[in-house]
């Protein structure tokens, strides 16, 4: 699996004024700088339903399927808390249809995690501090 560098002129250059990104864009998978892989893991598998793919030292890739991930988390710049300033703020997870949807909101009422309805679906925090949208497609 390779690592190629963000264009991020190139996205910048295709963004509006806001500097958001193109309206239309779907990202594959992210990655997140995280303080706690062990509160992650815990959110990401037991909370919204994802599987551990793969695990390295400090970093864990979760997919939903068989995919081979979605969500990549990693402790390597020792973070000690939800991050502050730039960042991503928000990014959004889209399920199959409004069964999933309303099975993440169970599980995250079931683990006493904030649930707020979107006029798509939901949204929640993560233990980073991102906030995570969940709609059906």
């Amino acid at each position: 699996m390779a690592t190629e560098r963000l264009d991020r002129a190139g996205v910048e250059a295709a963004s509006d004024a806001t500097r958001s990104v193109p309206v239309g864009t779907d990202i594959g998978h992210v990655h997140l700088e995280v303080a706690d892989l062990d509160a992650t893991r815990s959110f990401y598998v037991d909370t919204l339903g994802m599987r551990v793919r793969a695990t390295y030292t400090g970093a864990l890739f979760l997919a939903a399927g068989s995919y081979h991930h979605h969500v990549g988390a990693n402790v390597w710049h020792s973070r000690v808390g939800p991050g502050e300033g730039r960042g991503l703020a928000w990014y959004e997870l889209v399920v199959p249809n409004e069964a999933a949807v309303t099975a993440v909101r169970r599980r995250l009422t079931d683990s006493d995690r904030a649930v707020e309805t979107t006029p798509d679906g939901i949204e929640t925090v993560d233990p980073a501090g991102v906030t995570v949208r969940v709609r059906p497609s």
